[in-house]
């Protein structure tokens, strides 16, 4: 057996050992899909839908100093974008762009993981599939932990692109993103970003309690490479972008994003360099 089926089994095993912990009933569906970089795999969670609730936001209270009377966004809205590739591809759920690379591109969605790693936008067999939601989250409401995978090329291609953002300057020139659907624009600060293995379960989505997911957020805020002065409160909602890198067996590099309130600025102070990050795979500078 390749030395990558035995990696993707075990992270499987993994994944499934912590859901029955947790006694969260999910029926799995093995899926790997070969990558660039000479066979890299991104082993994801996948099978049959859950079921999300919309959860009612919570009025947020912005400070003055941080409220723009006009802010300017730093993408343009991609709404009509979006409702043009759904009349192509009904499982297009919205729009995601990385300003500062060619990430500009609809995100799809379906009840199964495994087949966009291996499909295109045109649903043709593809090798560098396409990026997607995760197919607990719901694509209308969203929720407190959205996730949207991607392939690594390792050309620097597809979501290798996002590989830029381990370089402090590129993150301080671009902290925002626009994951936006048909029904609202939405943008994010980027709060995290790290590079990690299949033990951290970032890919979390229920959380019964705020403790809960102010616990995540504090172990993805140890584990980045850097310090952000972007707050992340316990009724707000973040993005996650996920991808495998190379750099060790079962390696996740992952950018995090808090959801931009209405009336809040654009604007993000600097980040600054970590000098000691939990997650034991960054490399002293």
């Amino acid at each position: 057996m390749s030395k990558f089926l035995k990696g993707a089994r075990h992270a499987a095993g993994q994944v499934r050992g912590f859901l029955i912990r947790r006694k969260i009933l999910v029926t799995v569906v093995s899926a790997a899909v070969v990558l660039g970089c000479v066979g890299g795999v991104l082993l994801l969670p996948h099978g049959q839908a859950a079921t999300v609730g919309t959860r009612p936001k919570p009025s947020v209270s912005v400070s003055s100093s941080s409220v723009s009377s006009a802010p300017t966004p730093p993408a343009p809205s991609r709404k009509a974008d979006i409702l043009a590739a759904q009349q192509k591809n009904p499982d297009v759920a919205g729009w995601l762009t990385v300003p500062g690379t060619s990430l500009d591109m609809p995100i799809v969605h379906t009840t199964d993981n495994s087949y966009y790693l291996t499909h295109n936008l045109d649903k043709q067999t593809y090798k560098k599939g396409w990026p997607f939601l995760d197919f607990r989250n719901d694509a209308e409401n969203l929720g407190h932990n959205s996730i949207i995978y991607g392939h690594n090329m390792g050309d620097g291609t597809l979501f290798g692109e996002l590989k830029q953002f381990e370089n402090l300057n590129f993150l301080n020139q671009h902290p925002v993103l626009y994951f936006g659907t048909a029904d609202a624009d939405r943008y994010w600060k980027i709060f995290a970003v790290y590079t990690t293995d299949v033990n951290f379960y970032y890919i979390n989505t229920s959380f019964p309690t705020d403790n809960d997911f102010v616990s995540l957020v504090n172990q993805m805020r140890a584990q980045s490479m850097f310090n952000t002065n972007v707050s992340v409160s316990p009724t707000d909602d973040i993005l996650t972008l996920s991808t495998c890198t190379y750099e060790f067996d079962n390696a996740r590099f992952v950018i995090e994003a808090r959801l931009v309130q209405p009336g809040e600025s654009y604007d993000v102070a600097p980040a600054t360099e970590n000098p000691s990050p939990a997650s034991p795979h960054h490399k002293a500078n």
